[in-house]
């Protein structure tokens, strides 16, 4: 027999028939979209099971449901007509790029819209990202003390390396625990300055931002360059601490550095680390408690004198493992006369380990492999939104016409429940071993 094409009653499209295949044609199914006794192969293989069961005369429709309940992880009684813009929006919310968008509905059969249209409508939903972030932040600030604020900033750029098109310098509020301020700084605002700048110029924006609204107390950086100078443009009143994780790290670095050319520091930098956070630690908040500690560890690795130091074991040590020699102990002792001149800007024991997991966490929606200048700024919000507005994605679908049906919340509580069980484990494990010492 001849081709013709026919519409298909649960699709809708289009389709060529083959009249001699007649397990291609389904008479009435009681499909409501689209009145057609016809239906495509494509649609027909995915609801084979449902037909199927409807042409036995033997089982009625409350079975029918019963079994399909059984038998489907979605709930088979959520049911709602997609518009492409929507499934675009969706695909957003979940981190995808228009490469990896197409790819899946490629592989499916399924129309997509074009690259074009999928970024014009990504502008739109970039504007309804920022809205709904600026009311978030906008909740946060109203229970921050403007008056002696605490910020914690580090800024994260959009791939490694110094060639890098866009940044993003996050501000936390120490005390509340949460994101005061986000401020992008990208090639295509103009910024014609260089790559490691950048996080400069995001600190001289939220200083012209909120200089008359708000008394900076306390600055909280990584010991980056010029920093201090900016803010103190603004707020010189303004009190500086550095990370104390960054500051450790940096002091390993040194003192491994230095043990190329002086034998005995060799290997001792990680153990300095720790006495360095133990002595902050115990001296709480006590600029003259933490000098004392810090020269308390001079005396244990020259061999000095042991008194104070707690479960020491130089009875057992190797001899080679103290610094016995004249010219290696000023160097030893010359990096431990760097830490204590810096004792009143590391003593609050801060650090910005809040920025950093922010960081981590923003590489869902955004990876530093791949290059989206266009979408990079309200692929970010949505991270912070992730942190501060964990209700970002219901409020969103609403306003495009959709309801997220309670399959994707089950999901997120399953993998909120194994994330819980993880930090269980492993606090169960530290308290172990705390005991065990």
């Amino acid at each position: 027999m001849g081709k013709r094409k026919q519409p298909c009653c649960v699709c809708g499209h289009w389709f060529e028939n083959y009249w001699n295949r007649p397990d291609t044609i389904i008479i009435s199914l009681d499909f409501e979209k689209f009145e057609s006794p016809f239906i495509c192969q494509g649609c027909y293989r995915t609801n084979y099971r449902m037909l199927k069961r409807r042409e036995k005369p033997n089982e009625n429709k409350d079975q029918i449901q019963e079994k399909e309940k059984t038998n489907n992880i979605i709930d088979p009684e959520w049911k709602t007509n997609v518009t492409p813009q929507q499934v675009v929006v969706a695909s957003l919310m979940s981190g995808l790029f228009y490469s990896q968008y197409s790819m899946v509905f490629s592989l499916l059969g399924i129309e997509i819209v074009s690259e074009t249209q999928f970024n014009r409508i990504c502008r739109d939903y970039g504007n309804d990202i920022q809205y709904l972030l600026d009311q978030a932040l906008d909740f946060n600030r109203q229970s921050s003390n403007l008056k002696e604020l605490k910020i914690a900033l580090d800024g994260g750029w959009s791939h490694r390396g110094w060639k890098a098109r866009e940044s993003s310098t996050i501000f936390f509020d120490v005390d509340q625990n949460s994101i005061f301020d986000v401020i992008h700084v990208t090639r295509r605002q103009g910024y014609k300055g260089f790559s490691n700048q950048m996080e400069k110029e995001a600190v001289n924006r939220f200083g012209q931002k909120w200089k008359d609204k708000i008394t900076l107390h306390t600055l909280i950086h990584d010991n980056c360059k010029n920093i201090k100078s900016v803010v103190q443009g603004y707020w010189p009143k303004v009190q500086e601490q550095l990370d104390v994780s960054h500051y450790g790290k940096n002091i390993r670095k040194k003192i491994e550095k230095s043990g190329k050319k002086f034998h005995s520091l060799e290997g001792k930098g990680q153990s300095v680390k720790n006495w360095f956070r133990s002595s902050i630690e115990s001296s709480n908040g006590d600029v003259k408690r933490f000098n004392e500690l810090m020269q308390l560890g001079v005396n244990h690795y020259e061999n000095k004198n042991h008194d104070h130091c707690s479960q020491c074991k130089q009875k057992k040590q190797n001899p080679n493992y103290w610094i016995s020699d004249p010219n290696e102990q000023k160097e030893f002792e010359r990096h431990i006369e760097n830490i204590i001149k810096d004792s009143d800007k590391i003593i609050g024991g801060y650090n910005t380990n809040s920025c950093e997991s922010f960081f981590s966490s923003k590489t869902k929606y955004i990876p530093k492999r791949i290059n989206a200048p266009s979408q990079y700024e309200f692929r970010v919000n949505m991270a912070v939104l992730d942190r501060e507005c964990p209700a970002w994605r219901e409020l969103l679908s609403e306003q495009w016409g959709w309801k997220i049906p309670e399959v994707f919340y089950n999901i997120q509580k399953r993998k909120d429940q194994k994330k819980q069980h993880k930090q269980n484990s492993q606090k169960l494990q530290k308290n172990k071993k705390n005991n065990q010492k």
